[in-house]
């Protein structure tokens, strides 16, 4: 099931009897969670442990409910409950949400039509998502938030959050606020300070030093991988592309005077027609492992060796 139908049916007020989540933007999961307990005029949901625990409370209760049963991933035992929540048409409605699971298992398949995943949102939609939350002076803090925060729109939120009230209590701008945190490790930048440096090597046709990560890579979040790459390589196209003034191109292009400084020093290796294509082949990359089109590790390999 795709997220727009079930928003769909939220809005009709349709019931919601049974459904399966999955994925790591938490909080996008917790908002169709809020609204479906809306749906049900339920104020929170029910937790519980397997599905044992829901059949005994479901001839218990006659009234409306929302009930979430957690599990990391599903069980052959899962399968024969699941099959008979499939037809379920009472009064309640039932989430589940497993922690893993892979497109490409048979569960997944069988199930499909059941399943919404909460992948983390990408730049675009989380760009219109917190720019009415905060006024940054350029368009590259914002994005340097987003990836700062691994597009986990909670994170962000969090973020947010801290930074509007230092500047609230202290009468500075949001920007100066955003950069002194930074410098400061108030914000932390991601652990994954080997992803970074993967994709810099990707970026510097660096093919000892890319293959060498490679494997170990593969083992992350992949699409934060492929989205950090595509935003490096974006800003990179941008700078490439700008034919004005390169006194105006901070206004122009959104990119910081930091960066672009830095790009200034710079040998660059790519014309912007090498980027573009290198843009639009870690798009289709990205769509495809969100459609469960390519596995995992042979997406960031492919993408790789196209690039360098």
């Amino acid at each position: 099931m795709e997220l727009l139908e079930l928003n769909k049916k939220i809005v009709n007020k349709q019931k919601i009897p049974f459904v399966i989540f999955n994925g790591e933007e938490v909080k996008v999961r917790d908002i169709y969670i809020d609204k479906i307990c809306k749906l049900y005029n339920v104020k929170k949901p029910t937790y519980l442990e397997d599905f044992s625990n829901f059949l005994f409370t479901n001839n218990m209760l006659s009234s409306n409910n929302v009930y979430i049963i957690r599990k990391d991933t599903p069980s052959e035992e899962d399968k024969k409950f699941i099959s008979a929540l499939e037809d379920y048409k009472g009064n309640n409605s039932i989430i589940v949400y497993y922690t893993t699971l892979s497109k490409q298992s048979s569960f997944y398949k069988r199930f499909e039509s059941n399943i919404i995943t909460f992948n983390y949102l990408d730049d675009e939609i989380l760009l219109n998502e917190i720019k009415p939350l905060i006024s940054f002076n350029c368009l590259q803090d914002y994005i340097d938030l987003i990836h700062i925060c691994q597009n986990d729109y909670s994170r962000i939120l969090n973020e947010i959050h801290k930074i509007n009230c230092y500047s609230k209590v202290s009468n500075m701008p949001p920007s100066i606020i955003f950069n002194n945190f930074i410098a400061k490790k108030i914000i932390a930048l991601p652990e994954n300070n080997d992803i970074q440096v993967f994709v810099q090597n990707v970026i510097n046709r660096d093919f000892n030093g890319t293959l060498s990560m490679l494997p170990n890579i593969v083992d992350k979040e992949l699409i934060g991988v492929l989205s950090l790459m595509y935003a490096n390589f974006r800003n990179l196209f941008l700078y490439v592309s700008f034919k004005g003034d390169k006194k105006s191109i901070t206004q122009s292009t959104g990119l910081s005077y930091g960066l672009v400084k830095f790009l200034s020093t710079k040998r660059i290796m790519y014309d912007e027609y090498e980027l573009k294509f290198i843009l639009q082949f870690i798009f289709k990359i990205i769509n495809s492992v969100k459609n469960g089109l390519i596995d995992n590790d042979i997406a960031l390999f492919y993408t790789v060796i196209n690039i360098l």
